[in-house]
């Protein structure tokens, strides 16, 4: 029975602030081989410390596709950014597949490493985006319309 799982770990803020590890978790065979959405959970803590997997809330904007390859599967998941940062501009992150290949033992594979906790993670820093002023006439495109030797057209 295939055990596969991708997770996306999380803790707000950065470094020796860092808060809880806070866990996506992206399980793509629990609705069927079919591709479309997998089923979404989550939990907290690091290592032995993880609490118990829960259904994550549907409120809280988590987004999914998983889409079935030759060989395997593709996952898609986007967590928006108030969850991620919490109005802050940084958390710490690692982002991982677990599977066991069919078999007795489990595997992972990760960004960073997982067992660390957020103090090895990855940092994640974001800023406000950069704001242009409206456009107050029609957009142009200078020359656009130029052909050979200045003439309109081609």
């Amino acid at each position: 029975m295939p055990s596969d799982a991708v997770f996306v770990s999380f803790a707000r803020g950065g470094g020796t602030a860092a808060g809880e590890a806070q866990r996506i978790w992206v399980m793509p065979f629990e609705k069927g081989l079919g591709g479309g959405a997998a089923a979404l959970w989550t939990n907290s803590g690091v290592g032995v410390k993880q609490t118990k997997l829960l259904r994550l809330d549907p409120k809280y904007g988590v987004k999914d596709f998983v889409k079935v390859t030759e060989g395997g599967y593709e996952v898609t998941v986007a967590i928006p950014r108030k969850l991620l940062f919490a109005g802050g501009e940084e958390c710490v992150m690692d982002i991982g597949v677990q599977d066991n290949d069919r078999g007795a033992r489990t595997w992972v594979r990760s960004w960073a490493q997982e067992s660390g906790g957020p103090a090895v993670w990855g940092r994640v820093r974001v800023s406000a985006a950069e704001t242009r002023p409206a456009a107050t006439g029609p957009a142009t495109m200078r020359g656009a319309a130029t052909g050979p030797k200045g003439r309109e057209g081609g």
